[in-house]
């Protein structure tokens, strides 16, 4: 078709350049990125700033237009972040993978991109315990589930909570995982102190001496203004462990739990908190049908 060779030409000509042109703003991204490093070290500012991430993807997002989907968009960008902490400081993840169930490796992959060292354990004590140790950098566990036999949240409690690794993400940030495991979801932990970006999601484990109804646990929380997404209750010698998911931001000196340990309505013994992350894009933001 000798009609449309020279328009042809002309185009992959233009997409050769443009390619180019995004290649020299990606190496001047990683030079700019090297300073950063070369300003930081020596001093205690964060490396890995997941909420500061999460509102740059949010950015993109936000002011992207044309027919390029949106959540590769969010892939390429993901591999961006993760490459530039990288170029800071070394990045490792642990990663527990249960049996029969190999999805959480891509999860960590796609979130923490295709540099850096990767293990899988099979346990979330495993995990907890290498980051807590400081032989890796961040864990990948399953996210919370009512089925779970012998939930990994109960780790995180402890005399001194300063000691172990704090929940700062959820995997995937697109929403749905996709493939054969799409409700796959996880959990990323580090010692990264979590900052608000203004749609956030919160951990924290509620310690009693007492049995207690979950409207009890909703209804404690909703009278300081703390909305619950999830909620789990566990038996503990001398009484009980709940975890509950809050729709907001909470940092560990929120004074709304404080009100709740003071309130009266639970019999609280003690509040663990155990992070707080961005929430994930809606799929259909990203235009991902699930």
């Amino acid at each position: 078709m000798p009609q449309i060779d020279e328009p042809l030409a002309r185009l992959r000509g233009e997409i050769d350049a443009l390619d180019d042109a995004i290649h020299d703003l990606i190496v001047r991204r990683g030079a700019v990125v090297e300073e950063i490093g070369r300003l930081k070290a020596g001093s205690d500012a964060p490396i890995f700033r997941p909420g500061r991430e999460a509102k740059l993807l949010r950015h993109i997002v936000a002011r992207h237009t044309g027919s390029f989907p949106a959540a590769a968009l969010v892939r390429i960008w993901r591999e961006l972040m993760a490459a530039s902490v990288g170029l800071q400081t070394p990045l490792s993840v642990a990663v527990c993978v249960p049996a029969g169930e190999t999805g959480y490796c891509q999860l960590a992959r796609a979130h923490f991109g295709t540099v850096g060292r990767l293990a899988t354990y099979t346990s979330p004590g495993e995990v907890i315990g290498a980051v807590a140790s400081h032989r890796f950098t961040i864990a990948v566990v399953p996210a919370p589930s009512l089925e779970d036999a012998d939930p990994w949240w109960r780790m995180l409690v402890g005399d001194d909570d300063a000691r172990l690794p704090r929940v700062v993400a959820r995997l995937p940030v697109t929403g749905v995982a996709g493939g054969p495991s799409p409700d796959l979801a996880g959990m990323a932990l580090a010692f990264t102190e979590p900052e608000p970006t203004g749609d956030d999601r919160s951990l924290v484990v509620v310690e009693v001496d007492d049995e207690v109804s979950r409207a009890a646990v909703t209804g404690a929380f909703g009278g300081v203004g703390l909305a619950l997404v999830f909620m789990d209750s566990r038996a503990e010698p001398g009484g009980r462990l709940i975890l509950a998911e809050i729709a907001d931001f909470v940092a560990a000196d929120d004074p709304r739990l404080a009100k709740i340990a003071a309130g009266g309505r639970l019999p609280v013994t003690a509040i663990h908190h155990l992070g707080a992350y961005p929430a994930p894009f809606e799929p259909s933001v990203l235009g991902i049908t699930p």
